[in-house]
């Protein structure tokens, strides 16, 4: 018999490894020495061994493995093996893929690009907006409350028993960065309005379109503010935002209507305007 040690060496496998082996019962040494704990292993330990590093190096699972050898298995050799070729396959195509990537990313940063992409902004344009009743709700909240926020008008729509007919649009008064708390004024059109329900008004607006997450609007603004200055045109009162996709969706049951988080921020739109 070999000790663990020549056991080893001989099968070029760690101690550790061994002893690991023979704690989940995948090789089990051929004797225990009672007194010292010694393992010894035998000739068939090494043939067995032979076997856990053969499928080790085709990457199969040591569970798999385990029910192989003691002959618990469901499935034979051939099938294990030949449902880890095509895991490996899978696992080769999502590194291709991944190389492809990183690939990708160094190609633009090599161009002195930023590897992040950017939002998508329509150009500016006028538009023509008609009066609209809304129903609306103004708090002063840091940013991260917006969800909360929302959640809290649509539970007043469905107390009021009132019906949305469009996206939902928020303004920013008098919002200062760095400041803990905004001034944010959400507004919804409706169907039936209260006497209490506000008009926004109609007119001409300078507007564009943003593709991407919140946290980018800014560029939006810079950019529908230069081409302003670009016209001529000033503003006439605060910017809205107009949520197309990404923050609610008007599908759901009026009761379970809430913030809409499924959607990827890359693909959120928001509409940019103001009354010029």
């Amino acid at each position: 018999m070999y000790s663990i040690g020549q056991f080893s060496k001989i099968c070029k496998v760690s101690v550790k490894t061994l002893r690991y082996y023979s704690d989940i019962g995948l090789l089990q040494p051929a004797y225990i020495d009672p007194k010292t704990n010694y393992r010894y292993y035998d000739y068939e330990e090494i043939k067995v061994m032979n076997q856990i590093m053969l499928l080790r190096k085709c990457q199969v699972p040591l569970a798999t493995i385990k029910q192989l050898l003691q002959g618990r298995a469901h499935k034979g050799w051939e099938q294990i093996l030949d449902e880890q070729m095509k895991a490996l396959i899978r696992q080769r195509e999502d590194i291709q893929r991944q190389m492809l990537c990183i690939q990708q990313i160094q190609q633009k940063i090599a161009a002195e690009q930023s590897p992040i992409p950017k939002p998508i902004l329509s150009k500016c344009r006028i538009e023509n907006h008609t009066e609209i009743p809304v129903y609306t709700l103004r708090e002063t909240i840091a940013l991260s409350q917006m969800d909360r926020l929302v959640e809290k008008l649509w539970h007043q729509l469905y107390a009021y028993r009132l019906n949305p007919l469009g996206s939902l649009m928020s303004t920013f008064h008098h919002y200062e960065q760095g400041k803990e708390g905004v001034d944010v004024e959400l507004m919804i059109p409706i169907a039936n309005p209260l006497n209490e329900s506000q008009v926004l008004a109609g007119g001409t607006y300078a507007s564009l379109t943003i593709q991407g997450p919140y946290s980018e609007l800014y560029l939006g603004y810079q950019s529908l503010k230069e081409w302003l200055g670009e016209q001529n045109l000033k503003p006439l009162g605060a910017y809205i935002e107009i949520y197309e996709k990404g923050l609610i969706s008007l599908s759901h049951n009026r009761r379970e209507i809430r913030p809409e988080l499924s959607r990827h921020p890359s693909e959120f739109i928001t509409k940019i305007c103001v009354a010029v």
